[in-house]
């Protein structure tokens, strides 16, 4: 029997606590085996081995993700089951200033 193909789907939610907000990505994809999380923020490291640079991956986007955020004092987090999906969880602190960005 076929095993029947479940449709991707991805949440995103923004939540506050305190002086945190929080940004919550997660999807219902194939998930990182545990023993791959502690790597997932390396340079250059790829979950997929059989992936190459023609078929996408650098092996950078959440090595800058986490640069990024912990350069404005925040943490970015993981979890992950394999045939369940993933989670990733950003927190950041809240600015309290003037909005610099015109949105006109």
């Amino acid at each position: 029997m076929e095993k029947k193909q479940k449709a991707l789907s991805i949440e995103i939610a923004v939540s506050e606590i305190e002086e945190w907000v929080f940004i919550t990505v997660k999807d219902n994809g194939q998930g990182i085996a545990e023993t791959e999380l502690p790597f997932v923020f390396d340079r250059f490291y790829r979950v997929e081995k059989s992936r190459t640079n023609i078929t996408g991956g650098s092996g950078l986007g959440l090595p800058i993700v986490k640069q990024i955020i912990e350069r404005h004092g925040g943490k970015v987090m993981i979890e992950s089951i394999v045939n369940e999906g993933t989670k990733v969880t950003i927190l950041l602190r809240k600015y309290e200033g003037e909005a610099f960005y015109d949105y006109s």
